[in-house]
This record gives structure tokens, sequence and C-alpha cells, in this order.
């Protein structure tokens, strides 16, 4: 691919942004969210992170997300978030899309070293909180950030075969970001993210997300074909016809042959 056109939808003001709590309550928000996210409407979108707070240093854990429709409504849908525990910020409020659109730049500094997985869910299983919270427990840098994102929606009504991403009946991501400044902490970096992964995967869709994809070359195409999974040979079939060269080779490959 080298263009594409897309339909934008108008969004003007929305509610959005993030409610913190203290890290040590992390398990039970887990729980919460998971509880929440199994009722809450399509057009509300929030996600939980665990990461460091800028200011003190200390780790936080936090529900970040967007409302586009009603202001008024929305804030009775979040006040379903709020009844978990009073948060410890609340910064949820309305918006200009754009806004929220870039309000977590901070949180990737150019230059940062990362090491990135992602792993598709279709619930938040008990043994993928347990994964989770111990992972926490052992952080290792102030960069590293875990992530779990809620999908649902038009996405899981899309056939199959329609796109080239096939796994339509995700629900979750699990998302595990390792980042450090100096080279010196890449493997243990690397160890902690690849831990978590681990422990996780026999409760995922057995689908690596390409966006969070950081593996060894020989990994490589193992993971584009499970990836893609049905959808991969026909994805071959077209590499080998617009492209037998290899040309476009810097990404998450599929050679031509």
């Amino acid at each position: 691919m080298t263009s594409f056109e897309f339909r934008l939808h108008p969004v003007d003001q929305v509610l959005a942004g993030m409610l913190v709590w203290p890290i040590d309550q992390l398990r039970g928000l887990m729980e919460h969210y998971r509880e929440f996210t199994r009722d809450n409407p399509e057009e509300m979108t929030f996600y939980l992170e665990t990461g460091t707070d800028p200011e003190s240093g200390t780790r936080i854990a936090a529900i970040a997300g967007i409302y586009p429709g009603e202001i008024a409504k929305g804030e009775r849908l979040v006040d379903g978030l709020r009844a978990f525990s009073p948060p410890i910020a609340d910064m949820i409020e309305p918006m200009p899309y754009r806004n929220f659109q870039m309000a977590f730049d901070e949180e990737f500094p150019h230059g940062r070293r990362y090491y990135w997985k992602g792993l598709l869910l279709r619930e938040i299983h008990d043994a993928v909180i347990d994964a989770v919270a111990e992972a926490e427990s052992a952080v290792p840098l102030p960069g590293c950030i875990i992530a779990i994102e809620h999908y649902r929606g038009a996405m899981n009504r899309v056939p199959v075969g329609a796109t080239a991403f096939a796994h339509r009946n995700a629900q979750y991501q699990l998302v595990i970001i390792g980042g450090c400044d100096d080279p010196g902490d890449d493997e243990r970096v690397k160890e902690w993210v690849r831990g978590l992964y681990t422990a996780a995967q026999p409760y995922g869709l057995n689908a690596p997300f390409l966006n969070f994809n950081s593996v060894e070359p020989t990994e490589q195409l193992s993971a584009v074909r499970t990836s893609f999974g049905p959808n991969y040979n026909r994805l071959a079939r077209i590499k080998r016809q617009y492209d037998p060269g290899n040309l476009f080779h810097g990404n998450n490959n599929i050679p031509p042959e």
C-alpha cells in the first residue's frame, strides 16, 4: 500500500481524560474495569494503564478514555468507573477531541528505547489479572507501562476475510511496553516484557498484534503468519503479484517467495 483514502467523522467536544488511583489498588481496579467494560456502550472507549507519575516518580494505576456523545450522559457513565473508589486525581472533563488525541505524547519522549508486545484477548481472565499484578510489582524502570485496551463494537462485525486483520473476536488487548533510555538496560527490559507476555499468552488468542510486536529477526515470519492467520496466504499472493522483488520490506514483512 502506497496511498489510501479514508472517511473522517466530525467530532467537536468530547468527554475525555484520566482517572488515577494508587498502584496498590491495581488488582481490584482491573476486576472493576473488567465488569464495567462488559456493559458500557460501544461509543465509550476507555483503557486501563499502569505507569509512573511524572511529578512524584511513584507508580500509579489509571483508566483513561473518551466518550464522544452527549456530555451529561458521558458523566453518568464515567461515574461507573469512579464508583470503584475515590480516585486520587480526576482529570476527565469536556475538551476538544484534538486535545485528547495528543494528551499522552509526553509518556513517549523522543529518543527513548522501546520493546513492545501486544496480545489480543477475548476476555480478561483471572490469570491475566494475576500476571499483570505480578509484573507490575517487579517493574524494572519508570518508562515501563502495562495497558489493557478495550475494543468491541464495529471491529467485531467485520468479516474475517474482509481485511488483512483477521482476529475479529478480540475484545481486549494486553499491551506491554518496555521503555528505557540507557542501552545497558535493554536486556532486563526485554526480559520483563517477555515474562508478562509468556504468562498471559495461554489466555489470549495466540495472535500477536503487529503494531506492538518486538521480536527477534528469527521470530519475525512466524509472528506475521500467526497475526494474519487465515488471511496470510491471500496476502502472500498479493505480495507476489505487486512486489515480487520485496521492495517494501522494512515492515512486518510478508516474503513474496
